[in-house]
């Protein structure tokens, strides 16, 4: 990585510079960590091999600058693959050119989420010049460190340091999610998590990835449970919701509203079916940096790994890390096949709407296309109201009605406010 001002003029010029860096520490790490049988027993963080291309798993057209992977094979990695991407790397020519690295950073590594269902948040590199910065893309904000100057020895030596730790440390403190993971068949297993108990899904299908670099991170599984003998199919939701309270001091989340719902309406039989039952939910659980596990929440992953400089610890948004196991499954509004389908399955929503907020106290507040399905028993066909993740309680939250406005509608909830 050579000084502006030097024979380098281009980005490209500097992929292989950054390369033999990297390779370089990885045989380093490989080489002291070796056990007695050979066996390395450090993660193997490399470069791919190639460089300024489309890696697969994109949704977009961009061209990355290049990505290092966590990959346990001893040989090249050739094609940059979102699904193996530990982080990208943004590289710019001129120490002036920091904003714009930050920006395609941010713009690119939204595609490892919609890649890797199991990743809790994500790490980048910026190079810009000699200047190096880390940074941890959180669900709410982006952190980045100091600047270290490789042209140092010690700015060198820091950032060995970022990559033996990346090397040693447990999967959990690079971003990586253990309680779910991947078969011999390439079908993800899942645990969710009720009252201390752990339920593990195997076989599951992804339904529903996210693109997004923030926000909830919403994933949806499809599976099936064995009930009474007979099988049943079951939707899991991986979700990163904001953790909040009412005014009564009661949890604001969907497993409380779904409980809630289904204990008030579960032995109506008109509106079977028309709302989410909840099966087992609750917050995901992880090896903590003590023997215990520990709840899956912003602050427990990324507290002790955010910069000191970058920001005040209370300035983190809390989010913890909820999986829900529901039925029944539905399919979306763009299955219908005919006008009278679309008015059932829409109708049959609004049943449970008006239910829920009459009998249970429960305002739902973001009826959308996506939050309502079609539900599909032999020839008959019906409709489902799903996603409680914005509801309020009528008794203590008293939202007044805005009828000359259109849009969506503001909510706010203590000091919190969405548009």
């Amino acid at each position: 990585m050579d000084k502006p001002g030097s024979a380098v003029k281009v980005e490209r010029d500097m992929y292989p510079g950054i390369n033999a860096f990297v390779k370089f520490v990885a045989a380093s790490v490989s080489r002291h960590t070796r056990g007695r049988d050979g066996e390395a027993r450090a993660r193997s963080i490399v470069p791919f091999e190639k460089t300024d291309v489309k890696p697969d798993g994109a949704d977009d057209l961009d061209r990355i600058d290049h990505m290092v992977t966590g990959c346990p094979n001893v040989g090249p990695v050739i094609k940059p693959d979102y699904a193996m991407a530990l982080c990208l790397i943004e590289a710019k020519y001129s120490q002036n050119d920091q904003t714009d690295a930050y920006e395609q950073l941010a713009r690119y590594s939204r595609n490892i989420y919609g890649s890797q269902p199991h990743r809790r948040f994500l790490w980048g590199l910026t190079v810009c010049g000699t200047l190096v910065r880390a940074c941890l893309l959180g669900h709410d904000k982006i952190y980045a460190s100091k600047a270290v100057d490789v042209a140092s020895p010690e700015g060198r030596e820091q950032l060995v340091g970022l990559f033996v730790n990346w090397s040693l440390c447990e999967s959990t403190r690079v971003g990586y999610d253990p309680t779910m993971w991947r078969d011999e068949n390439g079908k993800w297993t899942i645990t969710v998590f009720q009252d201390g108990e752990s339920h593990v899904y195997s076989g599951l299908k992804l339904v529903f990835q996210t693109y997004t670099l923030f926000g909830q991170h919403t994933r949806c599984f499809v599976g099936t449970t064995k009930v009474g003998g007979a099988e049943k199919q079951v939707l899991i939701k991986d979700c990163w919701p904001r953790v909040l309270k009412d005014s009564a001091g009661r949890p604001r989340d969907e497993v409380a509203f779904l409980r809630h719902i289904n204990d008030t309406l579960g032995a109506d039989k008109n509106l079977e079916d028309k709302y989410p039952v909840l099966g087992k939910g609750g917050a995901v659980r992880v090896p903590g940096r003590a023997p215990a596990d520990v709840d899956d929440t912003t602050t427990a992953a990324m507290a002790d790994l955010v910069m000191p400089d970058s920001a005040p610890p209370d300035s983190m948004p809390l989010r913890e890390h909820e999986r829900i196991a529901m039925s029944p499954v539905g399919e979306s509004l763009l299955a219908v096949n005919s006008p009278d389908e679309l008015i059932v399955a829409v109708c049959d929503a609004m049943e449970a709407h008006t239910a829920i907020v009459r009998r249970c106290g429960i305002l739902h507040r973001d009826i959308s296309f996506n939050n309502i399905l079609v539900r599909r028993t032999g020839d008959m066909v019906g409709g489902m109201l799903i996603d409680f993740d914005n509801a309020i309680r009528l008794d203590v939250e008293h939202v007044a009605g805005q009828p000359d406005r259109t849009g969506t509608l503001p909510f706010t909830l203590g000091d919190e406010s969405v548009s």
